[in-house]
């Protein structure tokens, strides 16, 4: 019987000899071939996204017994690099072949997997409430150099928009997503100041003393329309009570502080 180890081509003689002891002989050729191509067996599998947004696949890692009758020359795959944008499902074929060069192939499913958490990077931020005693900030202003081994996608922040009620120290979360839904956040402080005057507004008016001789003065009366970004703190008048000493024309002198010391 011939094997695997007998592919080739062979002269062989044949020898007929007849019963009066009569001889006859001829030659021929006789090709020994191996035509039928290797068992190629693979299967899906995953692989993982390194933190430079990489992986790589053998055909090893495919293989699940490929097998062939006499012996296997090379397995080749059509894909064995693999980066962010192929992130999902890949169909990859597996290509087996022997040393006669008979192949066959099998393809597999590779889904390409990234894992990897963002890197969120936050710097604090000084804010100043404006006239309206409002103030708002955007979340590329907290970032400073977040990143993702593919790509940021979004980031967003907890609190943007900023008040007379947040003056002082306020803690954010900045939130830094990816295209495939991992998220990495940090925490950033966000300083509130007021740093608008109020504004003072008097107004002339005549009083009347009543019939103990005196009238106490407010600041309804000669400053109700003063006004503040915020609000008005410390109100001082340096004449808050008239009496008949003071009939005639009396300077005042209105002063007022909000709370943030303007």
């Amino acid at each position: 019987p011939y094997t695997c180890a007998d592919v080739g081509q062979y002269t062989v003689q044949l020898t007929l000899r007849d019963v009066s002891g009569q001889i006859d002989r001829c030659s021929g050729t006789v090709t020994i071939a191996d035509n039928l191509g290797p068992f190629a067996k693979c299967r899906d599998t995953s692989i993982v996204l390194n933190p430079a947004g990489f992986a790589t696949l053998t055909a090893a890692d495919l293989d699940i017994g490929t097998f062939d009758n006499c012996l296997l020359d090379n397995i080749v795959i059509s894909q064995d690099s693999f980066f962010c944008a192929d992130a999902g499902p890949n169909m990859v074929t597996f290509t087996a072949t022997d040393t006669a060069g008979n192949s066959s192939v099998c393809t597999s499913n590779v889904l390409v997997i990234d894992s990897i958490l963002p890197v969120a990077q936050c710097q604090n931020l000084s804010l100043f409430l404006d006239g309206n005693g409002m103030a708002s900030t955007t979340a590329a202003a907290i970032s400073s150099g977040s990143s993702d081994n593919c790509g940021v996608d979004s980031i967003a922040l907890s609190q943007s928009v900023f008040s007379c009620l947040d003056t002082g120290a306020n803690p954010v979360t900045l939130f830094v997503f990816d295209q495939f839904g991992n998220v990495d956040s940090c925490t950033a402080i966000i300083s509130v100041s007021d740093t608008t005057a109020p504004e003072a507004v008097c107004t002339d008016t005549t009083v009347f003393l009543d019939a103990s001789g005196s009238f106490p003065l407010t600041f309804a009366l000669i400053g109700s329309s003063s006004s503040d970004n915020c609000q008005v703190g410390n109100i001082q008048l340096n004449g808050t009570n008239f009496t008949c000493a003071d009939t005639g024309a009396n300077t005042i002198q209105l002063r007022i502080e909000d709370p943030s010391g303007n």
